[in-house]
């Protein structure tokens, strides 16, 4: 769920509610009705909660996560799986070499 997700997120950054809501441009109640799920963000703040807590979308909106990439990781990710197989045997050769 959404807010449990979020008030997760934030305590792993060690941010207060009042912290995130000035990175964020929102008052910190705000936030705390996120986290109690009495309303919810648009699409355009979620994005940039992701960007200010290093996380990639999926790990707020999916309860089924058992682990959360930070945003690096979900980048290397995301572009791994834009290259074609060249490319991607070239990257799985170099980490081998690690």
């Amino acid at each position: 769920m959404f807010s449990e997700q979020l008030k997760i997120a934030r305590k792993q950054k060690s941010l207060s509610q009042a912290a995130l809501g000035k990175l964020l441009g929102v008052q910190a109640q705000t936030i705390g009705r996120w986290e109690t799920g009495k309303s919810e963000p648009n699409l355009e703040t979620v994005n940039k909660l992701c960007e200010i807590l290093n996380i990639p979308l999926y790990s707020l909106i999916s309860k089924d996560v058992d682990y959360q990439l930070n945003y690096e990781e979900a980048f290397v990710i995301k572009k791994y799986r834009e290259l074609n197989d060249d490319g991607k045997q070239m990257i799985i050769n170099l980490l081998k070499m690690i």
